[in-house]
């Protein structure tokens, strides 16, 4: 039960802390830094727990690689979209009181942007799977998911995406700019980033030895 409640938790605290990024438009620090200091801390919080996937496109990548059980997996999902939910909640009460709300998302052409958050979500699901195949060593798993994010996002972003990566997160902050495209794009390039880590994870070269 723990490791539902921690992606739920998580998902919440990642979604909070985006979205008031986003809605105050903070000059401090850009949103995608956020995201990425965000998701640092929440893995070094809750990784040791669930994993701390608090992505329904992570979580059914790492399905895919049998790195999860399906029923965890739907579990997983659910606690994450829980979690989203109650920080639209949060911020629907806020809008309603104060009368603020969150900027229209632009965006470009449709198909630009799914490739540009797949492809975005390629280069996540790499780094998240070298965790998941113990390729990373446990002190540097948080800096490797966060900074994985930030490179995706960073891609995604120039080609005219909202450069979410996460259909749950997505799913809270962007309200009526939330299309069918933050919800499949992250999942299918998730799906393909893991897979390609899981191809060549598995693939042995025997290079010849160095003559002296």
């Amino acid at each position: 039960m723990n490791k539902y409640i921690s992606e739920g938790f998580g998902t919440f605290l990642l979604s909070f802390v985006v979205g008031t990024a986003v809605l105050f438009k903070t000059s401090f620090l850009p949103v995608p830094i956020i995201a990425t200091l965000a998701l640092f801390l929440i893995v070094s919080y809750f990784g040791h727990v669930s994993g701390a996937m608090v992505n329904p496109a992570l979580t059914i990548a790492a399905w895919t690689i049998k790195k999860i059980s399906w029923q965890d997996a739907l579990v997983y999902i659910l606690s994450q979209f829980v979690g989203a939910s109650f920080s639209v909640f949060v911020f629907h009460v806020y809008i309603q009181t104060y009368g603020k709300a969150f900027p229209v998302a632009s965006m470009g052409s449709p198909s630009i942007v799914f490739i540009a958050e797949c492809v975005g979500s390629i280069l996540f699901g790499l780094g998240v799977a070298a965790v998941l195949f113990g390729r990373v060593e446990k002190n540097r798993t948080a800096s490797v998911v966060s900074l994985s994010l930030l490179v995706g996002i960073a891609f995604a972003s120039m080609f005219g995406s909202a450069g979410i990566l996460n259909p749950a997160v997505a799913f809270s902050i962007l309200g009526t700019s939330f299309t069918w495209i933050y919800a499949v794009a992250p999942i299918v390039g998730a799906i393909i980033g893991m897979n390609i880590f899981k191809l060549i994870s598995e693939v042995t070269i025997d290079l010849p030895e160095a003559k002296v």
